[in-house]
């Protein structure tokens, strides 16, 4: 069985799936799902992702983003760097746009 070396801490075991879909020359959807399961707790998140890009140039690019979190009973699963009270088992969302322009 896994383990870890730091105090209080378990092993856990991720599972995902991607897709990524190029509907028109400029743009394309992508999607994510991955489930965690940490070993001997009864902590499985969920996390799904929904994304649309539509590339602006050949190095630019908008984008934008829908992330879900749900956590299980006494779970307590982050959210991009924004904590969820521990043991608490909420759940999280958050809606990302930006712009990438790769030098």
């Amino acid at each position: 069985m896994a383990s870890s070396k730091f105090k209080d801490t378990k092993a856990a075991r991720g599972y995902g799936l991607t897709f990524s879909w190029d509907v028109a020359t400029n743009d394309t959807f992508k999607a994510a799902v991955t489930k965690r399961h940490v070993i001997g707790a009864s902590d499985a998140p969920l996390f799904v992702t929904v994304g649309w890009d539509h590339s602006l140039s050949k190095r630019t690019m908008l984008y934008s983003r829908l992330v879900l979190v749900d956590n299980s009973p006494g779970g307590s699963a982050t959210l991009n760097s924004i904590p969820i009270n521990a043991k608490s088992g909420a759940s999280g969302r958050s809606i990302n746009f930006g712009i990438m322009h790769r030098f």
